[in-house]
């Protein structure tokens, strides 16, 4: 009983003590790589595809006074499943893709290129795409432009003009390092 009376004083010390303003977070850069897993959602005017990906992803970020922008460099695979009709599974496409993001603490954007084939109604052709997107924490919004390669007419599977949707989940980080440059005077 006594030590709990004397440690009252103490904290009623503490209480009115001064204390320090808060200091302001210094310059701070963290790197790491991640495999990422993502769903992939296309829809245009001749189908839609849905897909699943893999990304490796090289994830830098850059952070002063709590305000930061966060890069990401990836590349992996896409299969994605082609309807017409949403009733049946019509063609397949597959990708090697790569994507350059950059996110601040407002969102940020991402460009992803995309290179392959595709197979449908018994015809198989190369093809690639572009995106550009809005991005917000592991979620992507944007527009995707498919067409072939090969020099031919765009095969009637094929959309062109897309609505697309990104949705990313990390399932391992690792290589994490944090620095803290110093400031130039």
């Amino acid at each position: 009983m006594a030590l709990l009376l004397s440690m009252v004083p103490l904290r009623a010390m503490a209480a009115e003590a001064p204390r320090e303003p808060p200091r302001q977070e210094g310059a701070r850069e963290d790197e790491q790589k991640r495999h990422v897993l993502g769903l992939r959602v296309d829809t245009g005017a001749r189908g839609t595809d849905y897909g699943l990906g893999y990304l490796h992803v090289h994830e830098s970020t850059q952070s002063k006074g709590g305000l930061g922008m966060t890069m990401w460099l990836g590349y992996g695979a896409d299969v994605r499943l082609l309807t017409m009709s949403h009733d049946r599974v019509d063609g397949i496409l597959t990708y090697a893709t790569g994507r350059l993001s950059t996110m601040g603490d407002a969102g940020g954007i991402a460009f992803e290129a995309a290179l392959g084939a595709g197979t449908a109604h018994g015809e198989t052709r190369p093809s690639a795409a572009l995106g550009v997107f809005w991005s917000a924490l592991f979620v992507d919004l944007g527009y995707s432009y498919q067409f072939p390669i090969d020099g031919g007419g765009r095969p009637g599977w094929l959309s062109s003009h897309q609505f697309s949707v990104r949705v990313h989940v990390p399932v391992r980080s690792y290589d994490a390092r944090t620095t803290f440059p110093t400031e130039r005077q």
